[in-house]
């Protein structure tokens, strides 16, 4: 015996037409952006009240009339508490960004250097910032007509110059004709911050890895006297050349000059009030995860024992260049002061 099959289509209509789709309602979608705006207010609301609640207690919200004594005292207190607060966080963020990011003039170009030819060289440090340089080699045409084919295998000794980060970057440029005509090839580096990228400085802590990587460059030329690199720093840079000896021991000489005191004397000329420099310290050395210890000149000539000249006088002074090129020939001698 078969079973009968169903088919739901036997009483449907052939010729009956669907049914129109019922119009939507104008106003839905203005619906739909209340409920939203009504449920991120509350949300609000609730973060207020989690945030404020604990602060200060329902019974503070009275009226004034209402209150307690002690409700009219701590209330305001806790207000003006809050404020101070918020204020000193304010002021001691304002001044490490004044520290780290000073007013200096940016430095574009190539330095003046007369006749000597430079060629420009992009350094990168072991953080991977990018540095500029540019690098002045000691043969030319006089050196080949002096010393014949010898001047091409010969290898020369080397100098790093670091100008301070505070200046126009360009009080070092005149050395670099005097180096070159007693045979130095010199590098001559910008540090972080004080080229056309924008970058934070910290006094020469960081930037001790600029002056690294310069001096990793000229060891890596076929030219130069690995065991002859020298470096020639002012300001900050001198710091950071210090700084670079005393990790890299194979450095020759480091001649530097006016590098900074400690962390105290360089807030000093942008932090007017004295009990913020214990809280910029800290916000300093937690922002850039650095030792503001590292900064004392006198703790760092002590490690450096001999192998650090501190000038008295700038190096790109006319007597004082004399007298460098003659100290880097003739080794660890002092130079007379000149003013």
């Amino acid at each position: 015996m078969q079973r009968p099959t169903l088919n739901p289509t036997v009483f449907d209509d052939p010729d009956r037409q669907p049914l129109a789709p019922m119009p939507r309602e104008p106003w839905h979608a203005g619906r739909l952006v209340a409920q939203l705006a009504r449920a991120i207010g509350q949300m609000l609301r609730a973060v207020w009240k989690l945030l404020w609640t604990p602060l200060i207690p329902r019974r503070m919200l009275r009226t004034t009339e209402q209150r307690s004594v002690l409700g009219r005292v701590v209330a305001p207190l806790i207000f003006r508490l809050m404020f101070v607060a918020v204020m000193l966080l304010v002021a001691v963020a304002l001044n490490v960004h004044l520290l780290t990011h000073p007013f200096s003039p940016a430095v574009v170009g190539p330095p003046v250097t007369g006749a000597v030819h430079v060629e420009p060289v992009t350094l990168r440090a072991s953080d991977g910032v990018a540095i500029e340089a540019f690098l002045a080699p000691a043969i030319d045409e006089k050196q080949l007509l002096r010393h014949g084919e010898v001047a091409i295998r010969a290898k020369w000794p080397a100098v790093v110059l670091v100008p301070d980060q505070r200046s126009d970057g360009r009080e070092l440029d005149k050395l670099i004709r005097t180096l070159h005509d007693s045979g130095y090839v010199a590098l001559l580096v910008r540090l972080r911050g004080t080229g056309t990228l924008e970058c934070a400085q910290t006094l020469g802590l960081h930037e001790r890895l600029d002056v690294a990587a310069a001096v990793g460059h000229l060891r890596g030329l076929k030219y130069v006297d690995q065991a002859r690199v020298s470096i020639i720093a002012t300001g900050t840079g001198a710091t950071a050349a210090m700084l670079a000896r005393r990790e890299d021991a194979t450095i020759q000489h480091v001649i530097a000059y006016d590098p900074v005191v400690n962390f105290d004397q360089a807030m000093g000329d942008s932090v007017a009030a004295g009990y913020l420099r214990p809280a910029c310290r800290w916000a300093f050395e937690v922002m850039h995860r650095v030792d503001v210890e590292d900064l004392n000149r006198d703790s760092l000539l002590h490690e450096l024992q001999g192998h650090v000249l501190l000038l008295a006088s700038h190096p790109s002074r006319p007597p004082q260049r004399q007298m460098i090129t003659s100290y880097l020939q003739r080794g660890a001698q002092q130079i007379s002061t000149a003013r």
